[in-house]
């Protein structure tokens, strides 16, 4: 397996890696992105993101914040390219 390339922000410090991102025509967009120690399989994309990416919402799902808070929100699905292969 290749290692992903990526760097850490100045301000604020935060590593950070190009995720490749597939929209609804089957283009690759690449997404610049946190990476977070606490990642349970879930990619986090600004409103924008998902609308500029054509992505439908699918059902909502009760999520705990880092802070301990839960929240209710939307969920997409899309398809990242992760190590050249699709997820």
């Amino acid at each position: 397996m290749t290692a992903m390339e990526g760097y850490v922000n100045l301000e604020p410090k935060e590593p950070r890696i190009v995720v490749h991102v597939l929209d609804t025509s089957g283009d690759a967009v690449p997404l610049e992105m946190v990476i977070d120690t606490g990642f349970t399989g879930f990619m986090t994309l600004r409103p924008w993101v998902t609308r500029a990416l054509g992505l439908e919402s699918g059902t909502e799902r009760k999520m705990m914040l880092a802070d301990g808070q839960i929240v209710t929100t939307p969920t997409y699905s899309a398809t990242a390219i992760w190590h050249g292969s699709p997820l």
